[in-house]
């Protein structure tokens, strides 16, 4: 129970710290259970879905280029400095 609960923690902060991203799993959450006023058609259902997922992913992918790019900056930085700080003999 405790590693559950663990897991549940860290999914919760993950969450809290992209509110994009747990808006759109809410709302396929909410759509897996019923419980917001979805239509009755599958097909309805079936591209809401779609719909979700898909924005889901893009939003996923910017905070993903995001990240990536402050890391490569990061890292482009730590390299510059290196290579800039000695002389040559």
């Amino acid at each position: 129970m405790k590693k559950q609960d663990d897991r549940n923690v860290i999914i919760s902060d993950k969450l809290n710290n992209h509110p994009e991203l747990q808006s759109t799993i809410e709302d396929l959450l909410d759509i897996a259970v019923a419980k917001t006023n979805t239509p009755d058609l599958a097909n309805d259902i079936e591209e809401l879905i779609i719909t979700k997922t898909r924005e889901l992913a893009k939003n996923t992918l910017s905070k993903w280029a995001k990240n990536k790019h402050a890391l490569v900056c990061e890292a482009q930085e730590i390299y510059s400095n290196v290579t800039k700080s000695g002389k040559k003999n």
